[in-house]
């Protein structure tokens, strides 16, 4: 990002002001010509003034216009802070945002790694945040539920998670986010707090 459109500036005025800078560098060497679109403004008496000055200002406006990585805005920074089981049976997780742009999660996966064979939780109370059902999923099963999360910068996100099942399972939890990032983290549904 350049210094120009960090300040805001479109585009368009970008390059009218790089136009504008050329045309009056090239003016004391081409006054009244015209290349390609570009009409080289024809100066008066003032020449010698404009072969500083128009440098100077072409200098100045490919300053601004020059994209800098000083500018460019942090990457997304991801991460689980907390993953927990409720009384109830939903997963619990915790998302923190620590970049300088906004991150937008858009899947959350449950994947059974394990049963213990036994009933371990009630079945899920209505109200749940995202439903994953995994109650018919065998070990190895997996299944996902899309989302449109927003996570401003600098920001944390709960997020409560229904399997939607009363098994014993353990279960690997994924959260996907738009560039790619998959938040990862192991949930013993049988864990007591």
């Amino acid at each position: 990002m350049s210094l120009a459109g960090r300040l805001g500036l479109p585009e368009a005025v970008q390059t009218a002001l790089l136009l504008a800078a050329i045309a009056l560098t090239l003016a004391p060497y081409f006054a009244g010509m015209s290349i390609g679109g570009l009409q080289i403004p024809a100066i008066g008496p003032g020449r010698r003034r404009m072969r500083v000055a128009g440098p100077a200002m072409l200098a100045g406006c490919m300053v601004l216009v020059v994209p800098l990585s000083l500018f460019q805005p942090a990457p997304m920074m991801l991460r689980l802070i907390a993953v927990d089981v409720t009384d109830s049976g939903d997963i619990d997780a915790v998302v923190a945002n620590d970049g300088n742009s906004a991150a937008m999660l858009t899947a959350v996966e449950l994947e059974v790694l394990g049963e213990r064979r036994v009933g371990a939780r009630p079945e899920l109370l209505p109200g749940a945040a995202i439903q994953v059902p995994v109650d018919d999923l065998p070990p190895g099963g997996r299944r996902t539920s899309m989302i449109r999360l927003l996570v401003a910068p600098r920001s944390v996100e709960r997020i409560v998670i229904s399997p939607q099942t009363n098994r014993g399972l353990l279960l690997r939890l994924r959260i996907r986010s738009t560039d790619g990032v998959v938040l990862s983290s192991d949930v013993d549904l049988l864990k007591t707090r």
